[in-house]
């Protein structure tokens, strides 16, 4: 099933976050402020995003650090690509062969150039992580043959086969920018440092409490950020984060409250908060142990997943919790999910039992994972980072 998240956002905070990105707006933004936001985490189990996969790290981490390619943030389909420290890139005629020609003038926050060697070293690392390193996302590349960089611009993956995965597998947000040096000394060494060349510059993180970013100079988009910095307050507290949202500490929580704190907010607070509501894809998983009785037998699986109604479920739980529409592993209404007729269509090819006059078939273990959609509360388009919710039978 799919989640909906409640995130929530005050009205000044808006200028801000647009500002973190070109977008298209209808007057020119305010250069200046600092964006002040809450993560309800203890802290980033490290600072090492080709090792992690928290948005306790993203959150906080990510501004510090240049990708390949990315999302292009101004398209709510996430169906858009947009070079980073890539300029611009060509596929060969048969798909097996990208070539990224990259930025020229890029630095780290240390005044050293970036170039391709840092590219290539870094998808390296997440591919095929050196000891003691580990990469959980390296399965996600098993189309690659190899990436190389024939001169100091130009970088080039070759794949295995064609496959429209790779530019989505390319662009993921963990896939960070290392420089070459720091991955060769210590494959561990990002664990517990920073180094990128990023939109901002780490200038205090204080553990259990928050961190602190700097406008960089010399980034590779002039005149962005339009930013003075931002700060990220870590706490696992709910009332905490809804006190300083309420008390004017903080400007946005990018994550999400149960309905009930969205609703008391919005009451307290009235036209000062805004709310936006959006799917994004997460999941819970319920597992079973197929050694032991009575679940080595796949009818007692079968049966226990039939028995999990995600339609009733999610009609239910969204009036207390965040999770809402189902899906199927793409959240709802984008140009690559499942219809509602092709859902029911799949699964009453094995739920039988549902009545033909059911609004809401049962939900069938053929499907494998069903997800429920998540409503979130932002004034913004920015894409949401994946938490779990639950999921499967």
């Amino acid at each position: 099933m799919k989640l909906n998240r409640i995130a929530l956002v005050a009205i000044a905070a808006l200028a801000a976050l647009l500002a973190l990105a070109p977008l298209a707006m209808a007057q020119a933004p305010q250069r200046g402020g600092i964006l002040k936001f809450t993560v309800p985490a203890s802290d980033p189990p490290s600072f090492d995003g080709h090792q992690e996969t928290t948005f306790a790290v993203v959150h906080a981490v990510a501004p510090q650090y240049s990708l390949l390619v990315r999302i292009d943030p101004n398209d709510p389909q996430a169906k858009k690509y947009q070079g980073d420290v890539a300029e611009s890139w060509t596929t060969s005629k048969d798909g097996k062969t990208y070539t990224f020609k990259l930025r020229k003038g890029i630095k780290f926050h240390d005044g050293s150039p970036l170039t391709a060697k840092d590219v290539v070293a870094s998808f390296k690392k997440i591919m095929s992580p050196p000891a003691p390193a580990i990469s959980p996302r390296m399965g996600y590349f098993t189309m690659v043959d190899s990436v190389t960089n024939p001169d100091a611009s130009t970088v080039v993956f070759k794949l295995k086969y064609p496959t429209g995965a790779f530019m989505g597998v390319v662009s993921m947000p963990f896939n960070w920018i290392y420089k070459t040096e720091n991955i060769a000394k210590d494959p561990n060494w990002h664990k517990k440092n920073v180094m990128g060349s990023g939109p901002f510059k780490l200038k205090e993180q204080r553990l259990g409490e928050k961190w602190v970013g700097e406008r960089y100079a010399d980034y590779h988009f002039k005149g962005l950020p339009y930013l003075d910095g931002f700060e990220a307050i870590y706490t696992t507290q709910e009332n905490v984060e809804i006190q300083n949202l309420r008390a004017g500490n903080t400007m946005i929580q990018f994550r999400g409250f149960p309905p009930a704190a969205r609703d008391d907010l919005k009451k307290a607070m009235g036209d000062s908060l805004r709310v936006q509501e959006s799917s994004w894809n997460c999941g819970l998983y319920a597992t079973t142990n197929p050694f032991k009785k009575p679940f080595n037998d796949i009818r007692v699986r079968q049966a226990l997943n039939l028995a999990l109604d995600r339609w009733g479920g999610s009609e239910y739980l969204a009036k207390i919790a965040i999770v809402k529409t189902v899906g199927g592993f793409v959240f709802p209404h984008h140009a690559l999910a499942m219809t509602d007729d092709e859902l029911r269509t799949n699964c009453s090819a094995i739920a039988r039992t549902s009545p033909p006059r059911a609004p809401r078939p049962r939900n069938c273990s053929r499907m494998r994972v069903f997800r429920t959609a998540s409503n979130s509360s932002s004034p913004t388009a920015i894409p949401r980072n994946p938490t779990p919710s639950w999921e499967r039978g």
